[in-house]
């Protein structure tokens, strides 16, 4: 988008060597900015390179002038738009749409089309817009009374998130009990972030037929070293409960109740029958 300061064949253009080195050093050091994390938003870099574009633009115009479509090709007024018509996940047009130019997207994925719609028409829509959704009870509100760029409907998405999540608890909440957490951990009651669920059949051995017993393939939870987490199942009488446990899983816990490392056979939690791949079947 941008012209190189040195001479281009012979449209007369540019500078010198030595001063051309200097000047697209200038440039670079302008992308080495932009790409940094940090400066995303950084409204000034962003002006300054908006600047380059334009500068660059009129310079391109001012060389054609002369083309006997100039009048529709080369609009000093006008900068070119941008068009991607196999966009993907939109980040040239987004980087386009952040240095100031008209972006235009297709895909023949509609996920794509989802993802460019959220990210690059709907946005630009509401720029500079307050938000008006609903502020949840007890939700810290907002403390910009004035709202710049999107900042207003990035404020709308989280009162509507806060919103659905309220409903979700009031309807589905009591599934979902706190627990107790350690003393390490911070003590107190924390919400549940993740479940691990197994398939259960009836115990093969008659005395305990009556109680569903867990096929689980594994009762390690995280073999990171420095974290290592495993299940413990505690068995009392007929009924059985899991705690959690740190530190290295003990002999066979990577097994959970499979007879053997390999194949469908299992062994009942509670009374160490054999669960063959024919029961489970049958279950």
């Amino acid at each position: 988008m941008v012209n190189d300061p040195g001479y281009e064949r012979s449209l007369g253009r540019g500078v010198n060597s030595d001063k051309a080195k200097l000047e697209r050093e200038r440039l670079f050091e302008l992308i080495r900015k932009l790409v940094r994390w940090e400066n995303t938003n950084n409204q000034e870099l962003l002006r300054q390179a908006r600047e380059e574009i334009r500068r660059s633009w009129l310079e391109t115009c001012e060389m054609n002038k002369s083309h006997p479509q100039a009048a529709e090709l080369f609009d000093p007024k006008r900068v070119p738009e941008f068009h991607d018509p196999f966009a993907g996940g939109g980040a040239l047009p987004l980087e386009g749409q952040r240095l100031g130019l008209l972006s235009h997207s297709s895909d023949l994925n509609p996920v794509a089309v989802l993802i460019n719609k959220a990210m690059i028409e709907i946005p630009p829509k509401f720029a500079g817009k307050s938000p008006v959704g609903p502020v949840q009870k007890g939700a810290p509100r907002g403390r910009l009374t004035q709202y710049e760029g999107n900042q207003g409907l990035a404020e709308d998405v989280r009162r509507y998130g806060r919103w659905l999540v309220d409903e979700a608890i009031k309807k589905v909440g009591h599934l979902y009990p706190e627990v107790e957490l350690p003393q390490k951990h911070g003590a107190g009651k924390a919400p549940v972030i993740a479940w691990l669920w197994a398939r259960t059949v009836k115990s093969p051995n008659p005395a305990f037929s009556h109680v569903d017993v867990p096929l689980v393939s594994s009762f390690v939870i995280s073999n990171k070293e420095g974290k290592e987490t495993y299940i413990e199942p505690v068995v009392e009488g007929d009924r059985y409960r899991f705690e959690v446990k740190e530190g290295r899983p003990p002999q066979g816990a990577a097994n959970g109740t499979k007879a053997g490392a390999r194949g469908a056979n299992f062994l009942c939690l509670v009374s160490g029958a054999p669960i063959t791949a024919d029961y489970i079947r049958d279950q």
